[in-house]
């Protein structure tokens, strides 16, 4: 794999609302009089090899808008790492996309669009419109999140409406052959949580710390967040973010829309708990819950719900699925709530792919309350206003529900009548600056942005 490596200083483009060239025919393209305030399509591409990929998914979005779009959201699972790798599949973008068009975006798990529910492609979106577009980026998430908010922050022109943002998943280290999952070894118990900020740090393998990096981006700008981390197919090996002809591992990649209409919202796909315990042990920046109201993590949560350490520690390989639907939600500073599903299982410690906060409670949920959810939250948005509905969900979901999510795509076509996309990465971000609630980095959510 080859990187690129950042530049002194973090690219910028200044706000645009002139029409780039485009290597298509522009027969059927209209006169700025005639340009729409707003328009988005979506592509995608199901071919294997990436470069071919990536000119079927810019050619398949670009054919549809009537203007060469203003900014460009590209999106791909994994597989495209070793079918040609993430240059090629840039180069293939690139073949087809009008130069200097504004693009960010990453690796996801799988997506949802109007034609389907998908585990393997390329998947993007084209907008254009009268309003303004900045992008910028800076590196190194795990080892100093706080530099780059401020670098991201720096290199914004002005104030803008929403922020676009990406950043790298949890990208966990190898023992041996095999990740570090589930262990009652003293041994292994005793070194992770310190191995695992270490890796983090300094290999660019562990937690994504992107918490972190939104708590101090949103105390810097006055604009609403809204995204995603990246993922690869829920192994956690590697996951990349895009960056016009550039991609990364480590980097937070933000487009800034100025002079658009927008709504945010979220729902949660568990019921909220009752009861909320104290947390009086944690490591690795807040991933790993060793304490809570002085009793062991493991022992809590398996009380409060009734299971055997059995269900864990005799059948490791099943934990993920077993648990999503088993999930710990944590309470912010701001009162706001952020679900967690846990990943590791370190003695009687649980693991979290993002931090847990002072407070914890447990819910309970399964696939008729995460579907019922999903419909709820359509509802959210006036159907006669919004145009086109960018949503995040997560990655675990996205495979812990398997067939079931073919039931929510066709309940969503029926419900929404416009196009949507919705990604299912490693985390759902958002930031709303009306509810001073603060940034959330969530999970087992359903996260979005209407435009209109």
């Amino acid at each position: 794999m080859q990187e690129l490596e950042q530049p002194q200083e973090p690219i910028k483009k200044q706000p645009t609302k002139t029409l780039h060239n485009t290597q298509q025919s522009t027969s059927n393209k209209t006169d700025d009089s005639d340009r729409p305030d707003f328009e988005a399509a979506v592509g995608m591409s199901r071919k294997w090899d990436a470069r071919e990929a990536g000119r079927e998914v810019a050619e398949t979005t670009i054919q549809k808008l009537h203007n060469p779009p203003d900014f460009f959201l590209l999106f791909s699972t994994i597989h495209y790492e070793t079918h040609g790798g993430f240059q090629e599949f840039l180069n293939g973008v690139w073949d087809v996309l009008p130069k200097d068009t504004p693009l960010i975006g990453g690796t996801v798990a799988g997506f949802m669009t109007k034609e389907g529910v998908f585990s393997r492609g390329a998947v993007a979106v084209g907008i254009s419109g009268n309003f303004n577009v900045e992008k910028t980026y800076a590196r190194g998430t795990r080892k100093n999140p706080k530099h780059v908010a401020k670098v991201v922050s720096e290199s914004l022109d002005r104030e803008n409406s929403l922020l676009l943002t990406f950043l790298p998943g949890p990208s966990m280290p190898n023992v041996g052959k095999d990740k570090l999952i589930v262990t009652k070894s003293k041994t292994m118990v005793a070194i992770a949580p310190k191995a695992l900020e270490i890796s983090t740090v300094h290999l660019n393998k562990g937690v994504g710390r992107e918490m972190e990096v939104l708590e101090n981006l949103s105390k810097l700008v006055k604009s609403d967040i809204i995204g995603s981390s990246t993922i690869d197919d829920n192994r956690y090996n590697d996951n990349y973010q895009f960056f016009d002809r550039n991609y990364f591992s480590d980097s937070l990649v933000v487009l800034g829309i100025d002079n658009i209409n927008f709504h945010l919202d979220t729902i949660k796909t568990m019921p909220i708990p009752e009861k909320w315990y104290d947390v009086t042990n944690k490591k690795t920046f807040g991933h790993i819950l060793k304490k809570i109201d002085g009793k062991s993590a493991l022992s809590v949560y398996l009380d409060e719900r009734g299971y055997s350490s059995d269900l864990i520690f005799d059948a490791p390989d099943l934990v993920h699925r077993r648990f999503v639907f088993v999930p710990v939600l944590t309470k912010d500073e701001y009162g706001g709530i952020h679900p967690r599903c846990p990943g590791t299982f370190y003695g009687e410690s649980l693991g979290f792919g993002h931090p847990i906060f002072n407070q914890v409670g447990f819910s309970l949920t399964d696939g008729k309350y995460i579907n019922d959810q999903f419909q709820e939250f359509i509802k959210k948005f006036d159907q006669n206003k919004t145009q086109f509905l960018l949503m995040f969900s997560c990655a675990v979901l996205f495979e812990a529900l398997g067939l079931g999510t073919f039931r929510i795509y066709e309940n969503l076509k029926k419900e929404f009548k416009k196009d949507f996309l919705i990604l299912f990465g490693g985390g759902e971000v958002i930031s709303e600056k009306s509810t001073n609630e603060g940034p959330k980095i969530l999970e087992m959510s359903l996260t979005g942005v209407g435009f209109y």
